[in-house]
């Protein structure tokens, strides 16, 4: 191998750049809380993020919205779900059976609370029934109970009873169960709000009205005696006195 081989080999050798990884700054970087991204990565992403097409919530085709002639469009029904007609069934039945009927907003719960919430309800002479707020909306539809579709909105329960002097009770051991929020109800064929449902859960029972009721008649009716017998009580005692008086001056 002659001299220039080996020196043009050397030279080769020194020309070829070698890779190196160099990191900007000394602390590591937090993944949990990336730091924000220059004006240029920000462009970029805005650049190549994905445009995907808006759902179609309808079975109406998208190309429709642009037609003046709407009326041409015919959407099928769907078919009839016979399960579905038979919860609806169940809850009108309920509606129309049960004097108490507290619509609530069901939050996020684990088996084990929705288990305990069933059984405090349970020991309190109360039931707890979750159908789905589509199924309470048919329900009630085109009955005097449609007011009530502004509350079947997300996810939504009720909280029935036979009398509905249980709303005291459901008042108290609502704050038990933290998975519930009274938002109004159905008390003896009544749509109330919320703060009807606490107003009519400070009333007494219907036998302390009952006592009440009995009370003021008869303060009536005894002063109406009185009124009635006190001309004669004074002329009595007024004549008794006089008798007294003028057997003290004949002695």
């Amino acid at each position: 191998m002659t001299s220039w081989n080996i020196l043009s080999k050397v030279l080769h050798r020194q020309l070829v750049p070698s890779l190196t990884i160099v990191r900007y700054g000394h602390r590591k970087p937090n993944v949990k809380r990336p730091a924000v991204p220059s004006w240029e990565r920000a462009c970029m992403d805005a650049v190549t993020n994905p445009i995907f097409p808006e759902v179609i919530t309808t079975k109406i085709p998208p190309w429709v919205k642009s037609c003046k002639d709407l009326a041409r469009v015919t959407v099928e029904p769907e078919p009839e779900n016979k399960y579905e007609q038979l919860l609806i069934k169940d809850v009108k039945k309920l509606l129309s059976t049960k004097k108490m009927v507290i619509v609530c907003q069901e939050n996020s719960k684990n088996s084990y609370q929705k288990l305990d919430a069933k059984i405090l309800l349970y020991e309190n002479g109360m039931a707890f029934d979750t159908r789905g707020s589509n199924i309470y909306r048919k329900a009630t539809a085109g009955t005097e109970l449609e007011q009530c579709h502004v509350l079947f909105q997300g996810f939504t329960c009720l909280v029935h009873a036979d009398s509905a002097e249980n709303i005291r009770t459901f008042m108290k051991i609502e704050k038990k169960i933290p998975f519930i929020i009274a938002l109004g109800g159905i008390l003896d064929g009544r749509i109330v709000n919320r703060d009807e449902l606490s107003w009519y859960a400070s009333l007494p029972g219907i036998e302390g009205l009952h006592g009440e009721l009995v009370s003021i008649l008869g303060s009536f009716a005894s002063t109406l005696s009185q009124n009635i017998t006190h001309h004669q009580t004074a002329l009595s005692q007024n004549l008794s006195q006089l008798a007294a008086d003028m057997g003290k001056n004949k002695s």
